[in-house]
């Protein structure tokens, strides 16, 4: 059993879920996210590393000594500047990434945007976004057919990936559709006027993206 403390009675699982489920527990369940902290990497793991240099595989340890529960962990993402196929351009600052730049400036543009999103979404099922460096040809969009079963394995295997490293540590994902894609697109003060003056477009979107 992986042990957090020496004291440490309960899995990290049965902690957790006794936690949730308002249940008396050995102690608090710890969670915490930690991929971004050079020096705490530096203190759990015993190596020197300097600043973003450690990898996913330190940063899985380390939660593995300290935490019940986490967050899928950041790898260091390095620096520069890439658009994706949508027009989206992103800066990326090693575990950081933020939006420079939009194909659109208006809530009618994210209008535009969003419905040609989804008429993509509905003939392919599948919105690919795939990000290309600044300054090279981007790569012509490939749309494929949407297929659940794979769809589901790649997940299945991105998860066990990080489980391997993270041991017994409960995970907690994340999803990324709906109000969560589009204000994170179109930004939050963009989207409020959006979703007032587009409710249709909205709703059809929520729809088809879970």
């Amino acid at each position: 059993m992986d042990k957090v403390f020496e004291s440490d009675i309960l899995s990290k699982r049965e902690r957790v879920e006794l936690a949730l489920s308002h249940e008396p527990v050995d102690r608090v369940p710890l969670h915490e996210q930690l991929s971004y902290n050079t020096g705490v990497i530096s203190l759990y793991t015993g190596k020197d590393f300097p600043p973003f240099g450690f990898t996913g595989e330190d940063v899985g340890l380390v939660i593995r000594k300290t935490l019940d529960t986490c967050f899928p962990f950041i790898e260091d993402k390095g620096t520069g500047t890439y658009t994706d196929p949508e027009g989206f351009t992103f800066r990326n600052e090693h575990w950081m990434t933020w939006r420079t730049g939009r194909p659109f400036d208006d809530e009618k543009g994210a209008a535009r945007w969003l419905q040609d999103k989804v008429e993509r979404m509905s003939a392919t099922g599948l919105n690919t976004h795939t990000a290309v460096q600044v300054g090279k040809d981007p790569p012509k969009e490939k749309h494929e057919t949407f297929n659940a079963q794979r769809i589901k394995e790649e997940y299945r295997a991105c998860m066990e990936e990080f489980q391997h490293h993270v041991g017994e540590t409960v995970i907690i994902g994340f999803s990324f559709t709906g109000f969560c894609d589009l204000f994170d697109a179109m930004g939050l003060e963009l989207f409020t006027f959006f979703s007032i003056d587009y409710p249709r477009l909205l709703e059809e979107y929520m729809e088809i993206s879970t």
